[in-house]
């Protein structure tokens, strides 16, 4: 049926629809590749103009100063070579005045070259001697000079320098060349964000689309479809708050302190008056990186869907949804439609599904042509199975009770165990959840283990009027109607649905220590594809790990050949054994179907320059202090240095930034330049800082720190610098390729 619909749109002559559908491919390419280039392009042109716009402010104060300016250059041309072969120095240069101006061969960076000052202490004797000998040569009396020697042979001749030289210049106007170009940038980076906002930035609100269970988020109450409009007391109420510059940011800041603190949330709920909720940051282990603080929130997302649309094809209708596709309305039901993005959010859809997690569901699609005519269509979906590996684990503690839920009133606490519901086994604790969402009942009964207790306890929960099924995403399983999350033990408690297990030397009280992903032949291929360079790296679990909710949901998406192979780990040794996930026959995936939605994005727009400038401010004002507790953090070692990147990292983020359109990267380039200002300023030699405090000295003592202190500290820095180079652009090949 997909392929019939795709002919039918081919443009082949005499009903070729072949050639019609070679041709839509061809010419499909040729536009990915000029969209290729012109994000490169675009990226290129934003790098380069920040770097020349800082090296301008030297440029410009420079002469204004009267210093000669021999050399302007975006990037160094150094010279490069690989034994025989020589690199230009130059992508291309030409000289105007008394300037060369050019773009060096590598772009990291620029500089100006100014008579009589030089960055490399092996030069600066060289440069010293250089501009003595131009005072002579360039020379207007020549004639009085020789005079005056004739007349007084014995007397020490005064060794003056070139005026137009940079060591000639008052001790002010020099702080006032070197501080130009950090404050370019600052500038640059205001005016940059000032056209961003008048011209409409698109940003991902703070709008909640979930919350992980058993997070701080969860644990307060915070709902799909909150909006946050305050983060902290101080301030005011702002609608465009931004997902990562100012909620991610903070979160990550404040959950780094040695002491975390709460953060101070205002949150609006639909047209309900705006609540404040405390909640405290905690850190999150992740598989395959480092622990991270977070509230446990999920960023929004629409219904219009991402490319490719669905993230498996394991069922034909799958195959019926394009990218582009917004869906509109399921079982008959249109879903309300945001009044100012006009946009439908996902939770809106999620909920409904989620309602019939084990029924088909008939969404309504609204597809768009290349052309833009838009038509509808229903689209059936069926509930998927769930997968596992055949092995029910035994049930984990409780890690955290919902604020004012019917769990926190029947008194469950953090640590219990749970061993019967309503006089039954509460049996596997990855379907459990299932089981609750299709109770009728009004109450339920649970027996619970305390923490460190060998009694049992008793708690009668009452339910809520509405127990619509809910289901939460994250580490830990919930029981949503209840208010309870907890974890799944990596001890398995018995073998389930297969015999291959026990073929595999698996037996009830074996603890799963590891998980790693295996497979062969084009299946490797397309797992790297789906998950990643790193896919086949091991995945510690336990005490020092994920637990078994983690390993269900990975579960939930292998592809065909994809197997996992289990370390296990018995009376002290351990053993591994590959196992292939296998189909439930009576519990399901709870998620999204296959469905891959785009997030929800919306446009703030300045109503005036006014309002863009005061908003550039309020960015300047930001990305620097963002800057300054990154390098705090860094430096009381609460902030991994691997966490730092390097200019490919940066080429990276620009060129993301730049495929969202002009203004994304106009704001990537305000933090770039905000970066660039400070770290350019930081008291280092070999930076503006350190010239900075050079010329300080000078100023206070009327005399220039000692030279040889000078050319010591300079080659120390510039060394350090160089490692530190080395180091970033490691971190970014590791990013790249491991």
């Amino acid at each position: 049926m997909a392929r019939s619909s795709i002919e039918n749109r081919c443009l082949g002559t005499r009903g070729d629809h072949q050639v019609g559908q070679y041709l839509i491919a061809e010419s499909q390419s040729i536009t990915s590749i000029l969209g290729t280039v012109w994000v490169v392009l675009k990226t290129a042109i934003g790098l380069g103009f920040v770097i020349f716009v800082h090296e301008l402010g030297h440029f410009a104060v420079a002469k204004l100063c009267g210093v000669k300016c021999e050399k302007f250059y975006v990037g160094f041309d150094v010279p490069i070579g690989f034994g025989p072969i020589r690199l230009p120095r130059t992508l291309g240069k030409f000289t105007w005045g008394e300037t060369e101006y050019g773009i060096g061969i590598i772009p990291l960076g620029g500089y100006v070259k100014m008579l009589g000052q030089d960055d490399n202490p092996v030069n600066a004797q060289k440069e010293a001697e250089r501009i003595k000998q131009s005072q002579v040569t360039s020379s207007t009396d020549g004639a009085t000079d020789a005079h005056l020697s004739a007349e007084s042979p014995n007397l020490p001749q005064p060794a003056e320098i070139d005026p137009r030289s940079y060591p000639a210049q008052p001790v002010l106007a020099r702080m006032c060349i070197i501080s130009a170009g950090v404050i370019m940038n600052v500038i640059s980076g205001g005016i940059f964000a000032a056209i961003a906002y008048r011209s409409g930035v698109q940003i991902l609100p703070c709008e909640i689309n979930g919350t992980a269970a058993g997070s701080p988020a969860w644990r307060a109450g915070l709902h799909p479809g909150d909006k946050l409009i305050q983060i902290g007391t101080a301030g005011k109420p702002d609608e465009f708050l931004r997902w990562v510059w100012d909620l991610n940011q903070k979160v990550v800041y404040q959950g780094l302190q040695k002491e975390i603190t709460p953060l101070n949330l205002l949150v609006r709920r639909g047209e309900n008056k705006p609540q404040w909720f405390e909640i405290t940051p905690q850190s999150r282990k992740r598989a395959g990186g480092p622990s991270m603080p977070t509230l446990g929130v999920f960023g929004p997302l629409s219904t219009k869907l991402a490319a490719p649309p669905t993230s498996t094809d394991d069922d034909s209708s799958l195959n019926r949804f394009r990218s582009g596709d917004v869906i509109i309305g399921i079982e008959g039901e249109m879903l309300p439609v945001d009044a100012s993005t006009k946009q439908i959010k996902f939770h809106e859809l999620s909920s409904r599904i989620q309602a019939r997690f084990d029924q088909p569901v008939n969404l309504l699609v609204r597809h768009q042509s290349e052309t833009g005519e838009t038509s509808e269509e229903t689209i059936p979906l069926p509930p998927r199975r769930l997968r596992h590996l055949g092995l029910q684990m035994q049930m984990g503690p409780v890690v955290n009770v919902r604020k004012d839920s019917p769990a926190e009133r029947a008194g469950f606490e953090k640590g219990d165990l749970i061993l019967e519901v309503d006089g039954e086994s509460a049996g596997d604790p990855i379907t459990l959840p299932q089981r609750i969402a299709r109770t009728k009942k009004e109450t339920l009964i649970f027996k619970v283990k305390r923490e460190d207790q060998e009694t049992v306890t008793e708690l009668k929960v009452t339910l809520p009027a509405d127990t619509t099924p809910t289901f939460a995403d994250g580490d830990y399983q919930s029981l949503e109607v209840v208010g309870v999350a907890y974890s799944v033990s990596t001890t398995v408690a018995k073998i389930i649905g297969t015999s291959k297990d026990k073929e595999q030397n698996i037996r009830p009280g074996d603890e799963i220590v590891q998980i790693t992903l295996v497979a062969s032949g084009a299946a490797k291929q397309a797992a790297e594809i789906k998950f990643g360079k790193a896919w086949n790296e091991p995945v510690p679990l336990g005490t020092d790990g994920s637990n078994w909710t983690f390993v269900n949901s990975l579960v939930q998406t292998l592809i065909d050949g994809v197997d996992v192979q289990l370390t296990i780990q018995r009376s002290g040794s351990e053993h591994t054994a590959i196992i292939s996930a296998i189909e439930s026959d009576v519990s399901w995936d709870t998620g999204s179907r296959g469905l891959k939605p785009l997030s929800f994005q919306r446009v703030h727009t300045a109503a005036s320059w006014g309002e863009a400038t005061a908003l550039s401010f309020r960015e300047i004002k930001e990305r620097g202090a963002g800057v300054f507790q990154f390098l705090g953090l860094l430096a009381t070692g609460q902030l991994s240095p691997k966490q730092l990147g390097g200019p490919v990292a940066i080429a990276r983020m620009a060129g993301s930034e730049a495929s969202r359109g002009i203004t994304s990267l106009l704001l990537f380039l305000t933090f770039l330049s905000v970066n660039l200002a400070i770290l350019n300023f930081l008291p280092i030699p070999a930076l503006d800082g350190g010239h900075m405090v050079f010329l300080s000295w000078e100023m206070l003592t009327g005399k220039p720190p000692n030279e040889r202190l000078q050319m010591a500290l300079t080659l120390v820095s510039v060394g350090c610098l160089l490692m530190l180079m080395l180091f970033v652009i490691s971190n970014d090949i590791v990013r790249m390729f491991f």
